[in-house]
């Protein structure tokens, strides 16, 4: 992982360097786009392996996006992908987060709660 890192970071390098040059010739702009999808493609796959789960503040910037829900509650954590739609405060002003799974079930979830008896990640965490 500590590699992919170090080629985000040297992707990232050489593309300001060439725009605090100013160069923008043909051949340099098909440079940096390349360079912009090979840095996409590794931070996607370091968002892939990592185990991290999200926080509240990073899940509220998904909204409308595929997470991976795991239910802390079962005798072994059980998951599954849903969609991300809002944030809400209750009438009882309790933070909420509301979900739809894939079978078109919609589900709150409290922030109060959050590992506790749920977390979220970007991907279904590996083992």
């Amino acid at each position: 992982m500590n590699e992919i890192k170090m080629a985000v970071d040297y992707f990232t390098n050489e593309m300001n360097i060439n725009l605090k040059k100013h160069i923008f010739s043909n051949e340099i702009q098909k440079e940096q786009q390349y360079f912009g999808l090979a840095v996409k493609a590794l931070q996607e796959k370091i968002e892939r392996e990592s185990s991290d789960s999200l926080t509240l503040n990073e899940l509220k910037e998904l909204n409308g996006n595929p997470i991976w829900l795991s239910k802390l509650t079962a005798r072994k954590n059980k998951g599954y992908y849903a969609i991300y739609s809002e944030a809400r405060i209750t009438s009882q002003g309790l933070n909420i987060f509301c979900f739809t799974s894939p079978h078109g079930l919609f589900e709150r979830l409290f922030a109060m709660d959050y590992g506790k008896t749920w977390l979220a990640y970007c991907h279904e965490p590996t083992a």
